[in-house]
């Protein structure tokens, strides 16, 4: 039995709290996500707006506890996502979805960010300790319930921490069976969410919260449709060509989706048999007796291993080059090649020598204004005077860093003649991540914003093919 009265209580920075990756809600994909890409998606789709406007005219109610972990000197969330979403994007607006900014504005303006910029968290020992007060709570109808497929995504990452199943039974007290459904569930809806759909189709399968996995689990565990599908049992493999699998099931998949197929439709075996016979031989689908994974869907051509988290995903430092500087670009990326800058100059030692893992917020900020600099100083050399900004016309003293992005990067503009380069400036200077003008701008005018070393290595891409360009005479 877990004592939770020895669990410590703490008053954290917003800021330092990060929202967990391995969070039932989230979808299924390759990549790890991001905390912008978290953020946008509590926003999104788990009513983060309607919590903030509480927080907004209510103030935060401390009783509702955030559950943290700490893993590596950073505090992750695994109780209170949608709560920590909220405070965030209080703080600060720049952080979520575009389409929603101006409404988090008007919200973050509406209060003082004081009170906010801290909140009580209590520190579980560990993931797993905190497991089963976490799942008793989302099967509450005090907070917004998990749905089945949330609740399958949650035992199958049990496994992948290493629980066994006969732990998770005795713990969550379940069956075998129940255990075994919930693992089956996940395991085909990640196949599902793997599919070559239809981009509006793929939006609605990842949605754990909405897509209904109870109709799609009503023809996988059908004896008929596996046997049209050539699913094995245990649904580890399929003896039909890969292609005509996929077309099937895309089908299948998609039907749900859209509610073409639902459980008034598929109400019975018999009309799940005849579902499946039509929709198998549309995609002439033909047993060949070769037996191919059907995890091969799931998993890209270079799979991570099975034991890799996506937890351990994100905190991993990405792989580079034993040749990388430690600063954020090395003289051999990015060449120095102005005669006559020396001030630019100054600026661009120094930022090669600040090492971004100890300095990460420095590099960041000096970063930003390198870039502001050096595209000053082209276009001076280039004879620019003044810019077009929508129907007013500025000097060139007097336009916003974003307006000379916008500048350079105006497919008219013929300073810049390579259309990726444009491309990637457009993209550094639109986007809503953190890999993005956006944040930079954040870090300087919000003081309650840190970065991270990864987050900081991430804003350079963008820009380098442009730092190339202004740098070179």
């Amino acid at each position: 039995m877990v004592d939770y009265s020895q669990w410590q209580t703490r008053s954290l920075r917003v800021v330092d709290l990060k929202l967990d990756p391995e969070n039932p809600r989230i979808p299924p994909s390759n990549a790890p996500p991001t905390q912008s890409d978290l953020i946008h998606l509590f926003c999104r789709h788990y009513r983060v707006y309607e919590l903030a406007q509480s927080i907004a005219r209510d103030g935060y109610f401390p009783d509702e506890r955030i559950v943290v972990f700490e893993e590596n000197a950073t505090y992750f969330v695994l109780e209170g996502n949608r709560r920590v979403s909220a405070l965030k994007v209080l703080l600060s607006p720049d952080v979520s979805p575009d389409e929603m900014r101006q409404r988090f504005v008007r919200l973050s303006n509406s209060l003082g960010r004081k009170p906010l910029s801290q909140c009580e968290v209590i520190i579980a020992p560990s993931r797993e300790d905190a497991t089963k007060l976490i799942l008793e709570k989302h099967t509450q109808p005090s907070v917004l319930k998990w749905s089945p497929l949330m609740q399958a995504e949650f035992y199958r990452k049990l496994t992948q921490h290493g629980t066994s199943t006969d732990e998770i039974a005795r713990t969550y007290n379940l069956t075998q069976v129940s255990i075994q459904s919930f693992l089956r569930m996940s395991f085909m809806y990640h196949v599902a969410a793997n599919l070559p759909l239809k981009a509006d189709i793929k939006e609605k399968v990842l949605d754990p919260q909405e897509f209904p996995i109870s109709v799609l689990e009503r023809v996988y565990e059908n004896t008929e449709a596996r046997k049209q599908l050539t699913l094995s049992d245990d649904l580890s493999t399929f003896s039909c060509a890969p292609d005509q699998f996929k077309q099937a099931y895309s089908t299948i998949v998609a039907d749900i989706a859209t509610g073409t197929q639902d459980s008034r439709n598929l109400n019975s075996s018999d009309n799940i048999r005849d579902y499946a016979q039509r929709v198998c031989r549309e995609a002439n689908i033909r047993d060949t007796g070769k037996s191919t994974q059907t995890e091969s869907i799931v998993a890209p051509a270079s799979p991570q291993p099975q034991t890799t988290s996506g937890l351990t995903l994100l905190l991993r430092k990405k792989r580079r080059s034993t040749r990388e500087a430690k600063s954020l670009f090395s003289a051999s990326d990015v060449p120095f090649k102005l005669k006559g800058a020396s001030s630019l100059r100054r600026f661009y030692d120094e930022l090669r020598d600040l090492r971004v893992k100890t300095f990460p917020n420095t590099t960041a900020i000096l970063f930003r204004v390198f870039v502001e600099k050096a595209c000053r100083h082209f276009l001076k050399r280039k004879g620019v005077k003044t810019i077009k900004v929508g129907n007013e016309t500025k000097r060139l003293a007097d336009a916003q860093f974003g307006e000379l992005l916008d500048f350079l990067a105006d497919r008219h503009n013929q300073l810049i003649s390579d259309d990726n380069t444009k491309k990637a400036v457009r993209t550094f200077k639109s986007s809503s991540s953190f890999k993005s003008l956006s944040s930079l701008n954040t870090i300087i005018h919000n003081e309650e914003v840190t970065f991270l070393e990864e987050q900081v290595r991430d804003l350079y891409p963008n820009l380098e093919a442009l730092l190339k360009i202004i740098l070179s005479e």
